[in-house]
């Protein structure tokens, strides 16, 4: 027997047990239960490939760290332009009044006109534009600016502040420390030469001017990249920045620096 139910589902009456049935009811009950039961499952599944990915990611960290580590470790490779050298020569110019040491497998001669050249072995580098050269790093000492060098003087700008330079054993009179400062040649996107300049403290943009170096007692001291093609002593290869970073030559051009003693 039927009867009407308040909700609008159709009952029966279980007249053995005097029971009111709803059968719709009954169906869309099962069918709760078995998406709540379909529910739960996928939840469950979900928890369990949530946690096996924290605990690989947690087993195994290596994969990261590796990967950090090869990052700093390509911010700090060097170009290897020049392998260090253990051994050492001295160089004496007497009426310059200069001594210095330098890398056995670099030469130190002395010019037609009283200045001294300190060269590397030849090397392989790029100049600017991204173009192979053959050439070497170059460090010319004079006193007294000729006019050719005062044309690249005055073409210079500082690429960054002066940065002070302790002298390694200096002579009786020397001041202990200069200052060097890292040109560009006409801008300052671009490394051409450092140039030790006393105590001339400058910024970057900064300028030592075409004048400089007039007085015949003023020691010029410059280093770049060059080649056996450049002839002027301070003619240079301009190079990127970040050469006088990465390249071992420039290193090596400042110990040699460092080693100057001046009477």
């Amino acid at each position: 027997m039927q009867i009407n139910d308040p909700y609008n589902q159709s009952v029966e009456i279980d007249e053995e047990n005097n029971k009111a049935v709803r059968r719709n009811g009954s169906r869309k009950s099962k069918k709760s239960k078995k998406l709540i039961m379909l529910l739960l499952a996928l939840g469950i599944f979900a928890g369990l490939i949530i946690g096996a990915v924290k605990l690989f990611t947690h087993k195994n960290p290596a994969a990261k760290t590796t990967t950090n580590i090869e990052k700093k470790s390509e911010q700090k490779v060097e170009v290897a332009d020049l392998p260090n050298t253990t051994t050492t020569k001295e160089y004496e110019n007497g009426p310059m009044g200069l001594t210095l040491t330098y890398p056995s497998d670099w030469t130190a001669t002395e010019t037609s006109d009283n200045g001294t050249r300190i060269e590397s072995p030849v090397f392989n580098y790029k100049n600017l534009d991204g173009d192979p050269v053959s050439g070497n790093f170059r460090i010319y000492i004079r006193k007294g600016a000729r006019a050719a060098d005062r044309k690249y003087i005055g073409r210079g700008v500082a690429i960054q502040e002066s940065i002070k330079t302790i002298y390694k054993k200096p002579a009786v009179g020397q001041r202990a420390d200069t200052l060097v400062t890292n040109f560009g040649l006409d801008t300052a996107d671009n490394f051409a030469y450092f140039f030790v300049a006393g105590n001339f403290q400058l910024k970057v943009g900064d300028t030592l001017g075409p004048d400089y170096g007039k007085e015949p007692e003023t020691f010029i001291v410059s280093g770049g990249y060059s080649s056996k093609e450049l002839k002027d002593d301070m003619a240079i290869n301009t190079v990127p920045v970040d050469y006088i970073i990465k390249s071992n030559a420039y290193k090596l051009a400042i110990e040699i620096i460092k080693s100057l003693q001046l009477h």
